[in-house]
């Protein structure tokens, strides 16, 4: 009944028709990455029924019967129904996020705004990686309820804001910003009726990680010295992200994807809009309804900043990596921004066309990454050394760590050991004990030790093994070459600032995020 009604709210609309059409170019193809192969494998060995969710995701239970049950149900090896369904959500997203928009921009500016904001450059993970897909439908559940209650449906408002809070921990600053929108409007009581279902979200987390001793994302102590070091380190991660370096560099290196079919698409999308008359309106005048619009966006933005920084720096604002799905806060105000500068049409079509070639040049470098996994999967699953191995040492993975773009390491692949051991275990290697190696280990007097987890150290014999996985091929080294071995592996730059060679910068960083340190070693 649901697909039988987007299916009519489609057809009937040619422009949601052809960003629908987009969003599945953009997204078949994409794959799964990095967590998708922990959770194909906890779901194949949990005793946990379909329909109830894990102590994992009690804390986001709806996330449970959007996502989660999929692993349950399809196979890791057939990626394009899981692909399918991160369109469907995509899709319905678009919709909502532009019916929220539609209460202040033209029925195009509304559709293009939220494209976008969904696909904006600097958080690709959660359009592409399925299990961060949360934040963006709770943004689109809450933006659409927040359109529904302004139209007066405040019962069905109330359900959608119920959906938004409960899909995901970050919805919090989602609500304070729909909450502060309404405020603007003097319109209270839907004010109230909007933030209501996330303080019982809230209510809930508290009592479910106090009950069941599930992760909870709250700290334990409260430092204002430290939280305002973390809060200043988002406000300047995210000026970087969006205004500096990182920014351009991403947009750089995402263009750099594009192949020949990718950009015959993306002029091809350019004329249709053109001689459809379905460019960009330029806004002439900005209203008072737009500045508040504005500064609720600004408190989404800011309250985010908030959020991440009582997490005591787990979540700094970046563009590269599957962690970038953070500036997804941002992204909104930033496009936001990009409307209401009154600029000429030419201007206009640049930034979009730059924006078009830089999504969809992330979106190849997604699908090459997929296709380059599978290939690796597959000669690990046929390696005759690796099927003759039944030793109980620990095996070492190197190689293939993450995908490249341009000189960063961006999408995580064998660099962490639950996604390398769940790979190994679904392909059918069950009892190998497993391990990721690269530059940020250390070996030191028979102990191999983790640089970035301290707590993970791990006792070698005489000898090694090491299964390099970009050569195909199993090797024992002996324990004393280790170190040497280490150092020959390739450094991973995750952040433009290891490209350079400023000591102040660096250790400003290292002062306010010591977790870090490995990155320069």
């Amino acid at each position: 009944m649901i697909i039988n009604s987007l299916y009519k709210i489609i057809i009937e609309n040619k422009i949601l028709f052809l960003f629908s059409i987009i969003i599945l170019y953009l997204t078949i193809g994409t794959g799964i990455f990095s967590d998708d192969f922990s959770e194909f494998l906890l779901a194949q060995n949990s005793n946990n029924s379909i329909f109830s969710p894990s102590k994992i995701y009690l804390n986001i239970p709806l996330f449970h019967y959007t996502h989660y049950i999929f692993y349950y149900i399809l196979d890791y090896n057939n990626s394009l129904f899981l692909d399918l369904i991160k369109s469907f959500y995509l899709i319905i997203s678009l919709y909502m996020i532009t019916k929220f928009f539609s209460l202040y921009f033209s029925e195009f500016n509304s559709y293009l705004i939220s494209f976008l904001i969904i696909f904006f450059p600097t958080h690709d993970s959660t359009s592409y990686l399925f299990l961060a897909q949360n934040l963006i439908l709770s943004f689109s559940l809450y933006g659409f309820s927040f359109y529904l209650s302004y139209k007066n449906f405040n019962k069905t408002a109330f359900i959608f804001a119920i959906f938004g809070s409960f899909i995901s921990y970050g919805s919090t600053p989602i609500a304070i910003s729909m909450f502060s929108l309404f405020l603007l409007h003097k319109k209270y009581k839907k004010a109230i009726l909007i933030i209501l279902p996330n303080i019982i979200y809230i209510a809930y987390y508290i009592s479910v990680t106090s009950i069941y001793s599930t992760t909870s994302r709250l700290p334990t102590t409260f430092n204002i010295i430290d939280l305002s070091k973390q809060y200043f380190l988002q406000f300047a991660t995210f000026i970087d992200s969006f205004f500096g370096p990182s920014f351009f560099l991403k947009l750089y290196y995402s263009i750099l994807s594009n192949n020949f079919s990718s950009i015959i698409i993306i002029f091809s999308i350019f004329i249709i809009l053109r001689y459809n008359c379905l460019y960009f309106i330029p806004i002439n005048k900005v209203t008072l309804d737009l500045k508040k619009l504005l500064f609720a966006l600004i408190i989404l933005t800011l309250s985010s900043m908030l959020m991440f920084a009582v997490t005591s720096g787990g979540y700094p604002q970046i563009v590269f990596n599957l962690g970038n799905r953070v500036t997804i806060y941002g992204s909104v105000l930033i496009t936001l921004l990009l409307f209401l500068f009154n600029l000429n049409q030419k201007i206009i079509n640049s930034v979009l066309l730059i924006f078009l070639l830089s999504i969809f040049g992330i979106s190849n470098h997604w699908k090459e990454a997929s296709r380059s996994q599978k290939k690796i999967i597959a000669s690990i699953k046929t390696n005759k050394d690796l099927i003759k191995f039944h030793s109980k040492d620990i095996l070492y993975i190197t190689g293939n760590q993450y995908s490249k773009m341009g000189p960063f390491s961006n999408l995580e692949f064998l660099s962490e050991n639950h996604v390398a051991i769940s790979i190994f275990k679904l392909i059918g290697y069950k009892s190998l004990n497993i391990k990721s190696l690269n530059r940020r280990f250390s070996w030191k007097d028979g102990i191999l030790y983790d640089n970035k987890y301290n707590h993970l150290k791990y006792k070698t014999g005489e000898s090694v093994y090491i299964y390099e996985s970009e050569k195909n091929k199993l090797i024992n080294l002996p324990s004393e070459k280790i170190n040497t071995y280490i150092n020959s592996l390739p450094v991973e730059k995750r952040h433009w600032i290891q490209l350079i060679k400023n000591d102040f910068i660096i250790n400003s960083v290292k002062k306010i995020l010591p977790q870090i340190q490995y990155i320069f070693d």
